[in-house]
């Protein structure tokens, strides 16, 4: 889904805090699908493009966490019910577009430090480094089992071409 620039709009905005229980991947060979499944969420991932799109920004989402001192656990902060199972279901193909946010304490909107993190059409914002890092590692898994998927599953799911600045 993308708007009228191009650009992929956000489907839903998740919350991460503290370590969750429910991680998990899983390959379905015969659909040449990854399904990455994180708290609340599940994303479909279509191709390697995918794999490197998420695997890249929660890398980068590593560092800027422990740059603006992101505590290792955040206290008090509400998560999904894990018993629900997935509540969001995505898809994700190509080359998909990421922005990493860090922000400190002091200069976040509501006074918590935390790290905004959109792949795609979803934003995950990670209150604390156990999330953060949980997270990475869940991707970096799915990276070392996304040779069974194809480089690029759909053409069209190609990045978009930037717009020039003016």
């Amino acid at each position: 889904m993308k708007d009228a620039g191009g650009t992929q709009t956000v489907v839903a905005t998740v919350t991460a805090a503290g370590l969750e229980p429910v991680t998990r991947l899983v390959v379905y060979a015969e659909a040449r699908l990854l399904a990455v499944t994180y708290g609340p969420t599940m994303t479909y991932v279509e191709d390697r493009a995918a794999v490197h799109s998420f695997t890249t920004a929660w890398h980068l989402a590593r560092h800027r966490a422990i740059a603006v001192g992101l505590p290792t656990y955040a206290a008090g902060l509400r998560r999904a019910d894990p018993s629900l199972g997935a509540c969001l279901l995505l898809r994700a193909a190509g080359d998909c577009q990421t922005d990493v946010v860090a922000m400190a304490r002091g200069v976040a909107p509501d006074g918590v430090p935390s790290v905004r993190v959109r792949v795609g059409r979803l934003v995950v914002r990670a209150y604390d480094l156990a999330a953060v890092l949980q997270i990475g590692a869940l991707w970096e898994q799915a990276a070392g089992l996304a040779r069974a998927l194809p480089p690029i599953a759909r053409p069209e799911a190609a990045r978009p071409a930037r717009r020039a600045r003016t």
